[in-house]
């Protein structure tokens, strides 16, 4: 999703967001089980000028995945989609 790899500069007080190239993007091992730790700890990592506006975390001990966005990158609507092809791309079908 384009939106996952948007990069903010402001210049001379003005904001602009890019769409920069695809990367990959590691997956986070927190030392915790509880979800909404690591969704905070995340956040706290999370940098629209540096372009990550993005970040997952694995519970290994619950197989949960963590996925954690930017407010600039997301809202409601688009957030239910990006849910519903991660949710389509974990099962190995093509998008």
């Amino acid at each position: 999703h384009p939106a996952l790899r948007l990069r903010l500069r402001v210049e001379h007080g003005v904001w602009a967001l890019r769409t920069e190239p695809a990367r990959e993007i590691g997956v986070g091992t927190p030392d915790t089980i509880d979800a909404t730790a690591a969704a905070n700890e995340a956040a706290g990592r999370l940098d629209p000028e540096t372009g990550d506006v993005v970040a997952f975390s694995w519970l290994a001990a619950s197989r949960t995945l963590v996925v954690t966005v930017h407010h600039i990158a997301v809202d409601t609507v688009s957030w239910l989609i990006l849910l519903d092809d991660l949710a389509t791309a974990l099962t190995g079908a093509d998008l």
